[in-house]
Protein backbone atom coordinates (compact mmCIF):
# COMPACT_ATOMS: atom_id res chain seq x y z
CA UNK A 1 0.00 0.00 0.00
CA UNK A 2 1.52 3.31 -1.15
CA UNK A 3 0.33 6.92 -0.91
CA UNK A 4 1.79 9.89 -2.78
CA UNK A 5 1.21 13.48 -1.63
CA UNK A 6 3.01 16.05 -3.77
CA UNK A 7 6.45 14.38 -3.96
CA UNK A 8 6.34 12.64 -0.56
CA UNK A 9 5.93 8.87 -0.69
CA UNK A 10 4.41 6.96 2.25
CA UNK A 11 4.08 3.22 2.71
CA UNK A 12 1.72 2.64 5.68
CA UNK A 13 2.16 -1.13 5.37
CA UNK A 14 3.84 -3.59 3.08
CA UNK A 15 5.01 -7.16 3.09
CA UNK A 16 6.67 -9.69 0.83
CA UNK A 17 6.66 -13.46 1.06
CA UNK A 18 9.31 -15.61 -0.59
CA UNK A 19 10.51 -19.20 -0.12
CA UNK A 20 13.47 -17.94 1.91
CA UNK A 21 11.38 -15.82 4.35
CA UNK A 22 8.92 -12.99 4.99
CA UNK A 23 9.47 -9.23 5.23
CA UNK A 24 7.16 -6.56 6.69
CA UNK A 25 7.89 -2.84 6.31
CA UNK A 26 6.42 0.62 6.68
CA UNK A 27 8.02 4.01 6.09
CA UNK A 28 8.29 7.18 4.07
CA UNK A 29 10.50 9.03 1.60
CA UNK A 30 10.31 12.80 1.89
CA UNK A 31 11.00 13.65 -1.76
CA UNK A 32 10.82 11.55 -4.90
CA UNK A 33 12.38 14.29 -7.02
CA UNK A 34 15.64 14.07 -5.06
CA UNK A 35 15.23 10.51 -3.89
CA UNK A 36 18.91 9.69 -3.41
CA UNK A 37 19.34 12.56 -0.94
CA UNK A 38 15.82 12.52 0.48
CA UNK A 39 15.22 11.73 4.13
CA UNK A 40 14.26 8.09 4.63
CA UNK A 41 12.28 6.63 7.54
CA UNK A 42 11.38 2.95 7.72
CA UNK A 43 10.59 0.13 10.14
CA UNK A 44 11.38 -3.40 9.02
CA UNK A 45 10.74 -6.91 10.34
CA UNK A 46 12.12 -10.13 8.90
CA UNK A 47 10.88 -13.59 9.89
CA UNK A 48 11.78 -17.19 9.14
CA UNK A 49 14.53 -16.24 6.72
CA UNK A 50 16.77 -19.19 5.89
CA UNK A 51 20.36 -17.97 5.95
CA UNK A 52 21.58 -20.65 3.60
CA UNK A 53 19.21 -19.50 0.82
CA UNK A 54 19.87 -15.81 1.50
CA UNK A 55 23.66 -16.11 1.51
CA UNK A 56 23.66 -18.26 -1.62
CA UNK A 57 22.99 -15.00 -3.49
CA UNK A 58 26.41 -13.80 -2.36
CA UNK A 59 28.09 -17.19 -2.93
CA UNK A 60 28.65 -17.61 0.80
CA UNK A 61 28.58 -21.33 1.59
CA UNK A 62 28.35 -23.68 4.58
CA UNK A 63 26.24 -21.27 6.70
CA UNK A 64 22.79 -22.17 8.05
CA UNK A 65 20.14 -21.04 10.52
CA UNK A 66 16.82 -19.20 10.63
CA UNK A 67 16.93 -15.40 10.95
CA UNK A 68 14.46 -13.09 12.72
CA UNK A 69 15.17 -9.35 12.65
CA UNK A 70 13.48 -6.07 13.51
CA UNK A 71 14.93 -2.62 13.05
CA UNK A 72 14.78 0.87 11.62
CA UNK A 73 16.29 2.62 8.62
CA UNK A 74 17.02 6.35 8.67
CA UNK A 75 19.31 8.79 6.90
CA UNK A 76 18.98 9.03 3.13
CA UNK A 77 18.68 6.54 0.28
CA UNK A 78 22.29 7.30 -0.71
CA UNK A 79 23.55 7.12 2.88
CA UNK A 80 21.23 4.97 5.02
CA UNK A 81 21.70 4.23 8.71
CA UNK A 82 20.38 0.89 9.96
CA UNK A 83 19.77 -0.19 13.55
CA UNK A 84 18.41 -3.65 14.27
CA UNK A 85 18.17 -6.54 16.69
CA UNK A 86 18.73 -9.93 15.10
CA UNK A 87 18.24 -13.49 16.35
CA UNK A 88 19.35 -16.62 14.52
CA UNK A 89 18.05 -19.98 15.68
CA UNK A 90 20.21 -23.08 15.15
CA UNK A 91 23.02 -21.14 13.43
CA UNK A 92 25.73 -23.34 11.99
CA UNK A 93 28.95 -23.13 10.03
CA UNK A 94 30.06 -26.44 8.58
CA UNK A 95 30.00 -28.92 11.50
CA UNK A 96 29.84 -26.22 14.20
CA UNK A 97 26.34 -25.50 15.50
CA UNK A 98 24.74 -23.36 18.23
CA UNK A 99 21.26 -23.20 19.69
CA UNK A 100 20.83 -19.46 19.13
CA UNK A 101 22.67 -16.26 18.31
CA UNK A 102 21.40 -12.80 19.30
CA UNK A 103 22.97 -9.39 18.59
CA UNK A 104 22.35 -5.67 18.20
CA UNK A 105 23.47 -4.31 14.82
CA UNK A 106 24.21 -0.89 13.32
CA UNK A 107 25.34 -0.37 9.73
CA UNK A 108 25.79 2.19 6.96
CA UNK A 109 26.20 -0.57 4.32
CA UNK A 110 29.97 -0.04 4.42
CA UNK A 111 30.60 -1.05 8.02
CA UNK A 112 28.65 -3.31 10.37
CA UNK A 113 29.01 -2.90 14.13
CA UNK A 114 27.88 -5.76 16.36
CA UNK A 115 27.26 -5.27 20.09
CA UNK A 116 25.82 -7.46 22.82
CA UNK A 117 26.28 -10.58 20.71
CA UNK A 118 25.42 -13.71 22.69
CA UNK A 119 25.98 -17.23 21.37
CA UNK A 120 24.27 -20.11 23.22
CA UNK A 121 24.60 -23.87 23.24
CA UNK A 122 22.82 -25.50 26.19
CA UNK A 123 23.84 -23.53 29.28
CA UNK A 124 27.11 -22.44 27.61
CA UNK A 125 27.18 -18.80 26.51
CA UNK A 126 29.84 -16.69 24.83
CA UNK A 127 29.53 -12.90 24.54
CA UNK A 128 31.26 -10.85 21.85
CA UNK A 129 31.34 -7.48 20.14
CA UNK A 130 33.04 -6.36 16.97
CA UNK A 131 32.86 -4.86 13.53
CA UNK A 132 33.05 -5.78 9.85
CA UNK A 133 34.42 -3.28 7.34
CA UNK A 134 34.41 -3.32 3.55
CA UNK A 135 30.80 -4.52 3.19
CA UNK A 136 30.60 -2.91 -0.25
CA UNK A 137 32.76 -5.81 -1.46
CA UNK A 138 29.93 -8.27 -0.80
CA UNK A 139 28.31 -7.15 -4.07
CA UNK A 140 31.18 -8.76 -6.00
CA UNK A 141 31.27 -12.58 -6.39
CA UNK A 142 33.12 -14.28 -3.54
CA UNK A 143 34.77 -11.02 -2.49
CA UNK A 144 33.20 -11.33 0.97
CA UNK A 145 36.33 -13.24 1.97
CA UNK A 146 38.23 -9.91 2.08
CA UNK A 147 35.82 -8.25 4.55
CA UNK A 148 37.83 -7.24 7.61
CA UNK A 149 36.74 -8.16 11.12
CA UNK A 150 37.82 -6.97 14.57
CA UNK A 151 36.46 -7.43 18.08
CA UNK A 152 36.62 -9.26 21.39
CA UNK A 153 34.92 -12.23 23.06
CA UNK A 154 34.54 -13.72 26.52
CA UNK A 155 32.60 -16.41 28.32
CA UNK A 156 32.35 -17.78 31.84
CA UNK A 157 30.69 -20.68 33.61
CA UNK A 158 30.89 -22.79 30.46
CA UNK A 159 30.50 -26.53 30.98
CA UNK A 160 33.24 -28.34 29.09
CA UNK A 161 30.84 -30.98 27.78
CA UNK A 162 28.68 -28.26 26.22
CA UNK A 163 31.75 -26.53 24.77
CA UNK A 164 32.54 -29.83 23.06
CA UNK A 165 28.99 -29.91 21.67
CA UNK A 166 29.38 -26.31 20.49
CA UNK A 167 32.50 -27.35 18.55
CA UNK A 168 30.75 -30.40 17.14
CA UNK A 169 32.78 -32.83 19.26
CA UNK A 170 31.84 -35.55 21.73
CA UNK A 171 34.20 -36.37 24.58
CA UNK A 172 33.39 -39.35 26.80
CA UNK A 173 32.61 -38.52 30.44
CA UNK A 174 33.95 -34.97 30.17
CA UNK A 175 32.93 -32.61 32.96
CA UNK A 176 34.17 -29.33 34.41
CA UNK A 177 33.95 -25.59 33.90
CA UNK A 178 35.75 -23.16 31.61
CA UNK A 179 36.05 -19.45 30.96
CA UNK A 180 37.66 -17.80 27.97
CA UNK A 181 38.51 -14.37 26.68
CA UNK A 182 40.37 -12.89 23.75
CA UNK A 183 40.42 -10.61 20.73
CA UNK A 184 40.09 -11.34 17.02
CA UNK A 185 40.84 -9.70 13.69
CA UNK A 186 41.86 -10.50 10.14
CA UNK A 187 39.27 -11.26 7.46
CA UNK A 188 36.27 -13.54 7.19
CA UNK A 189 38.30 -15.98 5.12
CA UNK A 190 41.45 -15.79 7.24
CA UNK A 191 40.62 -14.81 10.83
CA UNK A 192 43.24 -14.35 13.51
CA UNK A 193 42.74 -14.42 17.28
CA UNK A 194 44.63 -14.51 20.53
CA UNK A 195 43.31 -15.32 23.98
CA UNK A 196 43.26 -17.72 26.87
CA UNK A 197 41.11 -20.48 28.30
CA UNK A 198 40.93 -21.31 31.99
CA UNK A 199 39.44 -24.59 33.15
CA UNK A 200 38.57 -25.84 36.63
CA UNK A 201 37.52 -29.18 38.09
CA UNK A 202 37.74 -30.91 34.73
CA UNK A 203 37.31 -34.67 34.80
CA UNK A 204 37.47 -37.34 32.13
CA UNK A 205 37.62 -41.12 32.35
CA UNK A 206 41.40 -40.85 32.63
CA UNK A 207 42.24 -37.47 34.22
CA UNK A 208 41.23 -35.22 37.09
CA UNK A 209 42.38 -31.67 36.24
CA UNK A 210 42.07 -29.32 39.20
CA UNK A 211 42.76 -26.26 37.05
CA UNK A 212 44.34 -25.35 33.75
CA UNK A 213 45.54 -22.29 31.89
CA UNK A 214 45.72 -22.42 28.08
CA UNK A 215 46.98 -19.40 26.09
CA UNK A 216 46.31 -19.70 22.36
CA UNK A 217 46.76 -17.99 19.01
CA UNK A 218 44.80 -18.60 15.81
CA UNK A 219 46.28 -17.85 12.38
CA UNK A 220 45.88 -19.55 9.03
CA UNK A 221 43.12 -21.73 10.58
CA UNK A 222 45.72 -23.29 12.89
CA UNK A 223 45.54 -22.87 16.68
CA UNK A 224 48.91 -22.75 18.42
CA UNK A 225 49.15 -23.33 22.19
CA UNK A 226 52.34 -22.45 24.03
CA UNK A 227 53.14 -22.93 27.72
CA UNK A 228 49.80 -24.38 28.76
CA UNK A 229 49.78 -25.45 32.42
CA UNK A 230 47.53 -28.05 34.07
CA UNK A 231 47.33 -29.21 37.67
CA UNK A 232 46.57 -32.90 37.27
CA UNK A 233 46.19 -35.29 40.20
CA UNK A 234 48.81 -33.49 42.28
CA UNK A 235 51.22 -32.87 39.41
CA UNK A 236 51.97 -29.99 37.09
CA UNK A 237 51.59 -30.86 33.41
CA UNK A 238 53.07 -28.54 30.76
CA UNK A 239 51.93 -28.67 27.16
CA UNK A 240 52.46 -27.20 23.72
CA UNK A 241 50.05 -28.06 20.93
CA UNK A 242 49.05 -27.29 17.37
CA UNK A 243 45.45 -27.85 16.20
CA UNK A 244 44.82 -27.79 12.46
CA UNK A 245 41.26 -26.64 11.62
CA UNK A 246 41.69 -26.50 7.84
CA UNK A 247 40.18 -29.93 7.35
CA UNK A 248 39.05 -32.48 9.93
CA UNK A 249 40.49 -31.03 13.16
CA UNK A 250 43.71 -32.78 14.17
CA UNK A 251 46.17 -32.13 16.97
CA UNK A 252 49.86 -32.60 17.62
CA UNK A 253 51.05 -31.98 21.17
CA UNK A 254 54.12 -32.24 23.36
CA UNK A 255 53.74 -32.69 27.11
CA UNK A 256 55.97 -32.97 30.16
CA UNK A 257 55.38 -33.45 33.89
CA UNK A 258 57.25 -34.09 37.11
CA UNK A 259 56.22 -35.98 40.24
CA UNK A 260 53.32 -37.97 38.80
CA UNK A 261 51.60 -39.90 41.57
CA UNK A 262 50.83 -43.36 40.24
CA UNK A 263 48.09 -43.80 42.82
CA UNK A 264 46.07 -41.18 40.97
CA UNK A 265 46.06 -42.88 37.55
CA UNK A 266 42.62 -44.42 37.14
CA UNK A 267 43.62 -46.88 34.41
CA UNK A 268 46.07 -48.62 36.73
CA UNK A 269 43.37 -49.05 39.36
CA UNK A 270 40.92 -50.38 36.79
CA UNK A 271 43.53 -52.89 35.64
CA UNK A 272 43.87 -54.11 39.23
CA UNK A 273 47.46 -52.93 39.51
CA UNK A 274 48.33 -51.85 43.06
CA UNK A 275 51.17 -49.50 42.09
CA UNK A 276 52.30 -46.41 43.97
CA UNK A 277 55.12 -43.90 44.01
CA UNK A 278 56.35 -41.10 41.82
CA UNK A 279 57.51 -41.05 38.21
CA UNK A 280 58.81 -38.30 35.92
CA UNK A 281 57.56 -37.72 32.36
CA UNK A 282 60.23 -35.62 30.62
CA UNK A 283 58.45 -35.86 27.26
CA UNK A 284 55.28 -37.24 25.68
CA UNK A 285 54.02 -36.89 22.12
CA UNK A 286 50.34 -37.04 21.12
CA UNK A 287 48.82 -36.69 17.65
CA UNK A 288 45.78 -37.48 15.55
CA UNK A 289 42.12 -36.46 15.26
CA UNK A 290 40.40 -35.64 18.55
CA UNK A 291 38.34 -38.83 18.58
CA UNK A 292 41.34 -41.07 17.88
CA UNK A 293 44.42 -39.61 19.56
CA UNK A 294 47.53 -41.75 19.97
CA UNK A 295 50.94 -41.13 21.46
CA UNK A 296 54.01 -42.22 23.33
CA UNK A 297 55.59 -41.11 26.58
CA UNK A 298 58.93 -41.53 28.34
CA UNK A 299 58.52 -42.30 32.06
CA UNK A 300 61.35 -42.31 34.58
CA UNK A 301 61.07 -43.63 38.14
Amino acid sequence: LLTLEQDRLDMPAGFAVAPMGTVWAKGSLDSLRESSHSALHAEVQVAETHLGSLLDWFEIEDVGGVLYLQGTVSGTVASPHIEAEATVFEPCYRQYQLDALNADLTSDLRELHVTQLLANRGSAAIAASGSLTGLEKIREPRSYTDIQIAGSFDGAGIRLAEMGDMLGRKFDSLDGLAELQGVFGGTLDDPIATGQVKIAHAMTTTLDITEGFIPFELAGRIIEVEDALFHVQGSELYAQASIDLRYEPTMTASLSAADIYLEGIYQLQEMGLDIGGLVQMPVAKVSGPFDNLSGQALLLS
